[in-house]
């Protein structure tokens, strides 16, 4: 599966959103820490932390890799990224806030980021019947994204 991280300018640009984000869950905004973050907001896939290294080390952006797993997993715990399983690894992303779905194109990894189709009326989902109190929900609905069929004709 091949990922890639779009700089569409320069990465400095966002390095106060990456600050603001890891005051907001309460890391220090070190250097190394925003340079984590700005580059998975510019990623449409999700990255494990050995990409991301080398991801970084190739554009002239060294950080340990200790450094980028600490990161990452700190701001997963947090609820500023998400967790994705990719074959023995945990790939990173950055998602946008709010309740969404995740499409997961199996080709490319390409993940986009879509509203939900709606709630359920109160009552009458499988959680409401049982009692149970929702926390958190999460939906990731698996295929092939336009491009990559597009491709494929």
């Amino acid at each position: 599966m091949r990922t890639s991280v779009n700089y569409s300018g320069s990465v400095d640009a966002d390095t106060g959103e990456a600050a603001g984000v890891l005051c907001q869950v309460g890391l220090r905004p070190t250097a190394q820490r925003r340079i984590v973050l700005v580059s998975l907001l510019h990623c449409s896939s999700a990255l494990t932390a050995q990409e991301l290294h080398g991801r970084l080390r190739d554009g002239g952006r060294p950080v340990g890799l200790s450094t980028i797993y600490r990161t990452l997993w700190a701001l997963a715990d947090a609820g500023a990224l998400h967790t994705f399983a990719r074959m023995n690894e945990v790939a990173f992303r950055r998602c946008a806030d709010g309740p969404h779905e995740h499409l997961i194109c199996l080709r490319c990894g390409r993940i986009d980021d879509v509203p939900p189709a709606g709630p359920a009326p109160p009552g009458s989902s499988r959680a409401d019947t049982a009692g149970f109190t929702v926390q958190s929900r999460r939906t990731d609905v698996y295929g092939i994204c336009a491009s990559c069929l597009c491709h494929q004709a």
